[in-house]
């Protein structure tokens, strides 16, 4: 499904997501390279939103998913995918409907 007001298909990712602090960050929290998986969920809040804009990425602006498709992007990169999925929403990267039935890239 598509988001009726965004005609583009476009990799997610923030403007200026990415500087050399964040760059570091992000090697350091996916040693087998930004495609592979998390080796650990940032403790410190200031690393986590480094490694959410990376997890970002694997998501299409436009697209509609559901649940279950946002769990089938998020179980390869860490076994707590619901800890992902919930930092997502938390740190307003991805929406969802109310009822968790949707969920979309900010």
């Amino acid at each position: 499904m598509k988001i009726p007001e965004l005609n583009s298909m476009t990799t997610a990712a923030p403007p200026d997501s990415q500087n050399g602090e964040d760059e570091k960050i992000v090697k350091r929290y996916f040693t087998e390279g930004s495609s592979g998986a998390l080796n650990a969920f940032p403790v410190r809040e200031r690393n986590k939103l480094p490694v959410l804009r990376e997890i970002l990425k694997r998501f299409q602006r436009g697209q509609l998913y559901t649940e279950k498709e946002v769990n089938q992007i998020l179980m390869p990169i860490y076994d707590d995918y619901f800890l992902l999925r919930r930092s997502l929403v938390d740190y307003k990267l991805i929406e969802r409907k109310r009822d968790g039935s949707q969920y979309w890239v900010k």
